[in-house]
């Protein structure tokens, strides 16, 4: 074993045997740094007198062969010795990846062509396949090092691969099958600087690695243990550590950017934020909506986005996009909505690199969210600016945020509307609430305020119609609709509706009563209101509509409230007969289902 351990001294360089133990056994450190259950350990039988050899921590294949090579040949010990060496490297891959989101394979099913940049590999390498990038293969080709063999080092390789059969002709990108897709082609391959992948911002994977190799060089030297022990056991490979979660970091936002770019949307690339905190890619300019480019709102919208950018969220890897707008156009009582800097941010979930389109669309559907409103904004912001139209003591601005916008209304401003851009329906919609006793009363309008405002686009008229039909609905929505049993003679089990209101536009209403009388109720500016009955046609007063009966003494009940001067104002000679009738908007006193 003495005459063993000085021609492996002098046949291996740089490699650390230790001859001690009774029994006595050699230890050899074939790989650097090296725990005591990694070294080859060969010792004397002393039964035949053959040397044996054993790796406490493996069973490698090739130690049969070695142990041979021992006791007749040592000329083959370099070359099986690093084979061991490549094999134990092999293993420490594997143990570097087991609690990371990446799997590590030996042989993977590739395709590629002879002259292929992946032929020139060594055979000595690992595939990783990383679990939330499957159209991506990490190569890690693994190296002795010139100057001392029993160091390794790593080079890395990205492969981006694409699942085919092996039908499929490798020249053509286009070809779908309906044979199973078992092997992977290779589309690319990337070879990363391995120095500048392990030295960006914070990462001082090979400074720890050098202090590491040091402390254990001086701790052999001196036979004494460093009184600081190394940050990572020697199993543990950084670099390749560092690589997958850099990959698994980096190669969703490259594939954000390959889309941007596909559609011609400006960035500046994937960027570190000051002191290393964050990836952030950002958005040089973003593409006008369909009917907005050559609007003045557009325009203003752009002098006040100062930047956009992408960001990932949290422990769930989700999206977070960051507008950045330099203040407001209206001002708002939210406390949050006081400063110059108005961030405004959008979530999107991060999908596999296929589906990467849909959140590039859903970024330009929030981006025409902003546009669609902020030009409606922008617009009513002049209006507040002119006196003559008195929309301050109409409405308060409550919250603007880029994304929506809450106008606060009616009496100590207790009813709101929330006003959004939908970009599913194209269209904008309107969310209203109220106090903490009822229900605004404009939600029965609701579609015919939207069509309005998506028709005329002009929010300081639906503020006039809020402000001028808010008492008239309150009234309107206090009419009980709940069913009654015993209104039929004939049918006292069939519930029969009470009062049902069936609104026609922001300004007309038609109210039916058992399925019997109706009255067409017009919304007035000036606190005015018209009643008719809705049981006659509107183009011929002589003719009864076959669903209503006339409503019995209506014209006598309403002639006590009627607005003289409104009737002058309003109504012409020849509709006396059947006119409609201005009410005011004070409770009416009478009997009958008028009384509610």
């Amino acid at each position: 074993l003495s005459d063993l351990k000085t021609e492996l001294q002098t046949m291996l360089k740089d490699v650390d045997c230790q001859l001690q133990g009774s029994p006595a056994i050699l230890s050899v450190a074939i790989l650097q740094p090296c725990l005591r259950a990694e070294s080859l350990l060969v010792t004397v039988d002393t039964h035949t007198g053959m040397l044996q050899c054993h790796v406490p921590q493996y069973d490698p294949p090739i130690m049969s062969e070695l142990q041979s090579a021992l006791n007749t040949d040592h000329t083959r010990l370099p070359t099986l010795i690093s084979e061991l060496r490549y094999w134990m490297t092999q293993r420490r891959c594997e143990m570097t990846l087991q609690h990371l989101p990446a799997t590590p394979h030996e042989k993977l099913p590739l395709l590629f062509l002879a002259d292929h940049p992946l032929s020139r590999i060594s055979r000595h390498k690992m595939f990783v396949k990383l679990h939330k990038h499957p159209n991506v293969i990490l190569v890690v080709e693994i190296k002795e090092k010139e100057n001392s063999p029993c160091e390794m080092e790593c080079n890395f390789y990205l492969a981006v691969v694409k699942h085919s059969s092996i039908e499929d002709n490798p020249h053509d990108d286009s070809i779908e099958t309906e044979i199973p897709k078992m092997y992977l082609k290779v589309l690319t391959l990337i070879e990363f600087d391995t120095f500048v992948t392990t030295h960006g911002p914070f990462t001082s994977v090979d400074e720890q690695k050098e202090k590491c190799n040091l402390k254990r060089k001086l701790a052999s030297l001196n036979d004494q243990q460093s009184s600081r022990p190394c940050m990572t056991p020697a199993y543990f490979i950084p670099e390749l550590a560092h690589v997958v979660a850099l990959c698994d970091e980096r190669i969703p936002f490259v594939t954000l950017a390959q889309e941007l770019t596909r559609r011609e949307i400006g960035h500046q690339g994937l960027q570190v934020e000051a002191n290393a905190t964050a990836l952030v890619l950002r958005l040089v300019q973003l593409p006008p909506p369909p009917g907005l480019a050559q609007s003045s709102g557009w325009f203003s919208l752009l002098k006040r986005l100062l930047s956009v950018s992408i960001r990932v969220y949290g422990k769930v890897k989700s999206w977070m996009a960051e507008f950045v707008m330099y203040g407001s156009p209206l001002a708002t009582t939210h406390p949050k909505e006081q400063g110059m800097r108005r961030p405004v941010y959008f979530q999107y979930e991060m999908g596999s690199a296929d589906n990467v389109g849909k959140t590039v669309d859903a970024l330009l559907n929030d981006w025409a969210q902003i546009a669609h409103l902020y030009t409606l904004v922008d617009e009513l912001a002049e209006y507040f600016r002119i006196e003559k139209y008195n929309l301050s003591n109409m409405v308060t601005i409550k919250s603007y945020s880029y994304s929506k916008l809450v106008l606060g209304y009616g009496p100590e401003r207790g009813a709101t509307v929330t006003v959004q851009w939908n970009s599913q329906a194209q269209a904008f919609t309107l969310v209203f609430g109220g106090s903490n006793t009822c229900v605004n009363a404009h939600s029965l309008l609701r579609e015919q305020l939207e069509a309005h405002l998506n028709r005329h686009r002009n929010l300081a008229q639906i503020v006039h119609l809020l402000h001028e039909t808010y008492e008239p609905l309150i009234s309107v929505s206090k009419l009980p609709t709940i069913p009654q049993l015993g209104v039929h003679n004939s049918r006292p089990q069939v519930p029969v509706q009470t009062f049902t209101i069936m609104p026609q536009s922001p300004t007309l209403i038609r109210l039916t009563y058992q399925g019997m009388y109706c009255l067409e109720l017009r919304l007035r500016g000036g606190g005015l209101v018209s009643l008719r009955d809705a049981a006659y046609s509107r183009f011929d007063r002589t003719n009864v509509v076959n669903e209503f009966s006339p409503t019995p003494g209506l014209k006598t009940f309403l002639s006590k409230y009627v607005d003289e001067s409104a009737v002058f104002r309003r109504r012409s000679q020849s509709e006396d007969d059947n006119p409609p009738s201005p009410v005011p908007m004070d409770p009416v006193e009478g009997g009958g289902f008028l009384s509610g």
